[in-house]
């Protein structure tokens, strides 16, 4: 084992996090979770990963359920704390996990909420009202935006970081999109948006042109763009922040919320109620495991309760179920 191992848990913590080449909000929730643990173990005087044992673990759940945190929240920060020990274990900093023993999920996995097809009729007719308003490459791109996360069901910071290389001339594919830690996947394009992204490119174009002398690099600009504290030497500087990608999609409705994730939700939903494929669906998600697509296979209590009522076991055999007969008094 390494001599790093003595070393109290609050440095390591640091050093896992340095590491860590995820998205940018995974991270931050991260640090959150292994702060609260942390300032736990320091009031049982716990310093190093060989003094924390399974005992210390339980007690920190039992700790959190005591302070009313909701199950989601409890089973996303014992998932971070798998993760954690699991990486200082993989590192050499501890001689075992006791974290792999630990099963939990105190939450329901909910399906997810969806844009149903009259909420993406409204949305497009309110964009397109836009465009016919005021065609400006702000209306331009926040309806490509649209569109493309919709039709693509990538993550916000998938989106934001995509570069113009990345794009085949064709439109058809985009290529190595970094995924949650170092993971990279290819995505397709579908035909019905191409137009709208050719139309957006033109678009981008003409709008770098008036407003730099030179672009230096254009392959290695972000597909979306914003020059909003820009440096034409800095490719990355044009990215459009989260926040305001955040703003982009929860401004297309006046009428109902919305925000980024929810249409890779609508996304997954609309794919597998067309394909029936969850392994499919899994893929074009890019998740690494398939229990966390299963989330939206999932149904409600009011769906059960609806399948119930129609199941009629005793009309199976061709009878009827009968009521029982009373008794006279």
């Amino acid at each position: 084992m390494s001599e790093v191992s003595s070393c109290d848990l609050n440095r390591l913590a640091k050093e896992y996090l340095d590491t860590w080449a995820g998205i940018y909000h995974t991270k931050r929730a991260k640090r959150v979770d292994l702060d609260n643990f942390l300032a736990f173990l320091k009031s049982f005087n716990v310093l190093s990963p060989s003094e924390v044992s399974k005992n210390i673990v339980q007690l920190y759940i039992d700790h959190l359920v005591r302070l009313n945190y909701s199950p989601a929240t409890i089973d996303r920060r014992l998932a971070t704390l798998k993760h954690f020990f699991k990486w200082l274990f993989k590192n050499g900093y501890s001689t075992s996990n006791c974290l792999d023993e630990i099963r939990l999920r105190l939450s329901k996995l909910a399906k997810p909420s969806y844009l149903s097809t009259e909420e993406l009729t409204e949305i497009f007719d309110n964009l397109s009202l836009k465009l016919q308003r005021k065609l400006s490459f702000k209306s331009i791109q926040n309806y490509a935006v649209f569109a493309f996360m919709l039709e693509t069901g990538l993550r916000a910071e998938e989106v934001r970081k995509i570069k113009l290389g990345q794009v085949s001339s064709d439109l058809s594919w985009i290529k190595n999109v970094r995924t949650k830690g170092t993971k990279f996947r290819n995505i397709y394009i579908p035909r019905r948006i191409r137009a709208i992204l050719r139309d957006f490119l033109i678009a981008r174009d003409k709008y770098l042109k008036k407003r730099l002398k030179k672009i230096e690099m254009p392959q290695q600009f972000p597909l979306f763009i914003s020059i909003y504290r820009s440096n034409p030497k800095i490719p990355e500087s044009f990215a459009i922040s989260a926040k305001t990608l955040w703003r982009m999609i929860s401004g297309v409705s006046t009428s109902f919320k919305i925000h980024p994730h929810k249409l890779r939700h609508t996304f997954a939903m609309k794919l597998l109620e067309t394909t029936k494929d969850i392994r499919l669906v899994s893929q074009a998600l890019g998740h690494s495991d398939i229990r966390t697509t299963m989330r939206y296979t999932q149904r409600t209590d009011e769906e059960v309760a609806q399948a119930l009522e129609s199941l009629a076991l005793g009309s199976l055999r061709g009878e009827t179920v009968k009521k029982i007969p009373q008794n006279s008094t």
